[in-house]
Order: structure tokens, then sequence, then C-alpha cells
């Protein structure tokens, strides 16, 4: 294994992608057992920061192969690993969810909409509907609603955030699974 710097006593000691890996699917489990529309809405910030930010983790542990387990990795999973915005995009290109959370990580950062702070690539509505109707509305405006469903608008489809999430667990699961044998 890899020999990694021992984190000091008070950093936080999840470096590895596995243990990102491991805290979406935490969030993922605290988004659903969420009773109130603002824990949901926490969880689902907290899931897109480490989703969103997932391949950088994973692009320093490639980064750190020995070159042929870098090129191997790369043909086992087709990334581009020629650099850390080429692995970004390629990610991106694999998963367009992936632009989604990002919008959300930085409109959550910023107190912004995407718009504002020049990320507008990618459109995306966070929105809670009514479980048992398609009339929707502001989060803010029902956020102690009971039997709504947070949703998520991305490239004209809306998408119920667990669903959502699972898509991106699902794709980082792949991208994990293809790098058995090395040391990510």
């Amino acid at each position: 294994m890899r020999a990694m710097a021992d984190p000091l006593p008070h950093l936080f000691t999840q470096y590895r992608p596995f243990d990102l890996l491991e805290k979406l699917k935490r969030e993922k489990d605290r988004y659903d057992k969420a009773r109130t529309r603002p824990c949901q809405e926490d969880h689902i910030a907290n899931f897109a920061a480490t989703a969103w930010n997932f391949h950088e983790r994973l692009w320093e542990s490639i980064e750190a192969l020995p070159p042929e387990e870098r090129e191997r990795y790369a043909n086992e999973t087709g990334a581009d690993t020629n650099g850390p915005k080429e692995f970004r995009d390629w990610c991106k290109d694999q998963l367009p969810d992936l632009g989604g959370w990002r919008q959300i990580t930085n409109t959550t950062k910023h107190f912004a909409k995407a718009t504002d702070i020049g990320h507008d690539e990618v459109p995306v509505d966070v929105t809670a509907r009514p479980t048992d109707s398609a009339a929707a509305a502001s989060l803010i405006d029902i956020a102690q609603a009971e039997n709504w469903s947070i949703e998520i608008k991305y490239l004209c489809d809306w998408v119920p955030a667990a669903e959502a999430m699972e898509r991106v667990i699902a794709f980082w699961m792949r991208m994990m699974a293809y790098g058995k044998g090395f040391d990510l």
C-alpha cells in the first residue's frame, strides 16, 4: 500500500476515495431518514459537495499510481488520465449529473444562483413537490411540510433526489470497482 502522511490529530481523516464513497452512502442514508425539510436540504448540500469533489480525490490516487498501473486503469475504465481537468471532464461526460451536483455545491457555498457565479453551463433546479400532485413549490415556502419529496431538475428531467443520489453512488462505485487491484 502506498504510504500517505499521517494526518494530524485535528484534521479529518477521510482522504481516500473509499472513505468518500462511504461518506456518500452515509449522507444518502441520512437524507432518507431525515424527518424535516431543512434536514433533507442539509444532507443534499453535504452530498453534493462530496459527490462533486470526489473526482479530485480519485484523481490524486490515480495520479500517484505507478505509470503502468495508471495506464492499465485508464484502459480498463476508458478514463482520460492525462490530467486533473481532463479526468474531471471525462467524469462529467460519463455521468452528466455531476454537473448538477457541482451547481448545487457552488450555489449553496456562495449563497447565489449558479448564473451569478459564472457557472451557467448546467441548468439545475431543486424543488420540493407534493408526493400526490404535480404542483411544485419553493423549498422555502414548504420548509416544514409533510408528504413532500425533493426533486432535482437536470437537463429537463425531474428526478427524485434519492434517485439522483443513487446514480452518483453507483457511478463512483463502478470507478472504484475498476480500481480493484490498484491502491486507490
